[in-house]
């Protein structure tokens, strides 16, 4: 099978209950801490359920990618539904309905990922590399759970353990900091238990691609180092990657965005990816406890999906556009990149259609853009139900990132401009771009920060990574910064700092008297 996460998806919630919610007594044919980690199948689907919480709405169903690309400067919102609407323009109030999805999902992801360290931890029957490898699998999504909730709402609760007690349901407020310790406390942890891959182990999980190794590990380790700005360690991390040999770019820069079950699994650059499939069961996977009719399908596709061809709730700013129109490759074409990332209509390049349907047949205007990336638009449907059915992966961390992320480290310990320069070329390279590399080496450590900002748009854009670039890179401290959001996308002038964060959703709030307001409150 491609997908490993549908499996025993429901056991995650219920689990790990005190003995007022214990289900024995209304289905006994539910399982329970009693009754389950008997055994090593028991273990591996176990964490197979923490998986699950990934292909929810919270994280990259929908709402953990398009949360994020909406709040940065490269696309902008044309939704009637508020709730995109108002992420968009950061004014979302705590009281809509979209404020809690993240946090929910999170938390639920948290809550699975903390059941199966606690009963695979104390069971004694089972493979102790196997242990490990559940475990480690278990600790890295609990880490990256955390990491993914705090960059939304900043201060969140850290929770480590299964609730046991009525205070265990009501934790506190921890500041980002915090919080990123604990997620690098799980990631080292992580990392002394995970194998490099699953084809040299032995066990139930031999041979499976699908799952968490020591390179996710060690990248998104990395990554949570350059965001707090301890470059050398973030380097470290990122060059053991690269060292390691066991990735690469993938030789068509469209392979990492295809629903092509062969290329998927073959992709040499997938260091972390969410799996979907293009099945056509009847029950969406918008959230809740996944059922036999459940449908593992990406909703990015249909939100993002052109005029008559989705809900065609956000569309790229020209800027974005532009940015993507710079550089000519060594032939004098256009980055091939933008036409994996926007639909737009360039005869002189023989892009003339969209969805296989021919551009003037839709009445669009000829300088309108629409999102490709993420959408079946390569695929050859012609109705907004196929986007219904998109498998495309959604790759959370791939290694063309963590080239980009090891140069922007590298750039801030300062003296390896040479190294910078050949991390670069290796992205720019498969778009077929000029080398640059003597121009590179010239320029002066600010020069190359603007230079890595254009290299991250170019090669990531409309991947959630640019806002969290934004807030980490200090520009919204910088008014000439600010001004260049604003001019980029017209809805940057609604905010004001701290709405950059998502707020604390007001339900938790007036639930939990731990709980802290944020910035966007």
């Amino acid at each position: 099978m491609k997908k490993i996460f549908i499996l025993l998806s429901t056991i995650g919630l219920l689990l790990g209950c005190n003995d007022r919610l214990q289900q024995d007594s209304i289905n006994p044919n539910l399982p329970t801490t009693t009754t389950f980690f008997k055994t090593e199948a028991d273990a591996v689907a176990s964490v197979n359920a923490v998986y699950t919480g990934l292909i929810v709405d919270g994280f990259f169903n929908r709402m953990g990618a398009v949360m994020a690309d909406g709040r940065s400067d490269e696309l902008s919102s044309r939704s009637p539904w508020d709730v995109l609407s108002t992420v968009a323009a950061f004014v979302m109030p705590s009281t809509s309905a979209g404020a809690p999805i993240i946090w929910a999902d999170s938390y639920n992801l948290i809550n699975r990922a903390n059941q199966t360290i606690a009963g695979v931890g104390a069971m004694t029957n089972i493979d102790a590399n196997l242990k490990n490898r559940v475990l480690g699998q278990a600790y890295f999504l609990r880490a990256f759970a955390h990491f993914h909730v705090s960059l939304f709402y900043k201060d969140v609760p850290i929770v480590i353990s299964v609730p046991l007690t009525h205070d265990d349901y009501f934790p506190k407020t921890s500041t980002q900091a915090e919080v990123w310790t604990q997620v690098i406390a799980d990631l080292t942890l992580a990392k002394t238990l995970l194998p490099a891959d699953y084809a040299s182990v032995t066990g139930i999980d031999q041979g499976q691609k699908d799952r968490v190794t020591l390179g996710a590990a060690q990248s998104l380790l990395g990554r949570v180092y350059l965001y707090q700005g301890n470059w050398a360690q973030a380097e470290a991390e990122f060059d053991a990657v690269i060292s390691s040999g066991k990735y690469g770019l993938a030789t068509n820069y469209t392979d990492n965005f295809t629903e092509n079950p062969g290329a998927e699994q073959a992709n040499p650059e997938a260091i972390f990816s969410v799996e979907f499939t293009n099945d056509q069961s009847p029950t969406l996977n918008w959230g809740g406890v996944p059922d036999a009719s459940w449908r593992q399908f990406s909703a990015i596709a249909p939100t993002y999906g052109a005029k008559n061809f989705g809900f065609c709730d956000f569309y790229p700013t020209a800027w974005l556009y532009n940015e993507m129109k710079k550089e000519k490759t060594i032939a004098g074409g256009t980055d091939p990149r933008l036409f994996a990332t926007i639909v737009s209509n360039e005869p002189t390049e023989g892009h003339t259609t969209l969805y296989g349907v021919p551009w003037a047949s839709q009445a669009y205007a000829p300088t309108e853009i629409w999102i490709k990336k993420f959408t079946r638009c390569d695929q050859g449907v012609v109705n907004e139900t196929a986007n219904f059915n998109s498998g495309i992966n959604y790759l959370v961390i791939r290694y063309a990132d963590v080239l980009l992320m090891d140069a922007e480290a590298k750039n801030e310990i300062g003296g390896k401009q040479a190294a910078v320069a050949s991390l670069l070329k290796q992205v720019r390279d498969r778009a077929t771009l000029p080398d640059l590399t003597a121009g590179f080496i010239a320029m002066t450590q600010a020069q190359m920060r603007d230079q890595i900002a254009h290299e991250r748009v170019t090669e990531l854009g409309i991947e959630g990574k640019r806002i969290n670039d934004i807030i980490r890179w200090g520009w919204l401290n910088d008014p000439v910064k600010v001004a260049q959001l604003k001019a980029n996308d017209f809805e940057w002038n609604n905010w004001v700092p701290g709405h950059e964060y998502l707020p604390i959703p007001q339900t938790e709030l007036d639930q939990n008297p731990n709980l802290s307001k944020n910035s966007a409150n």
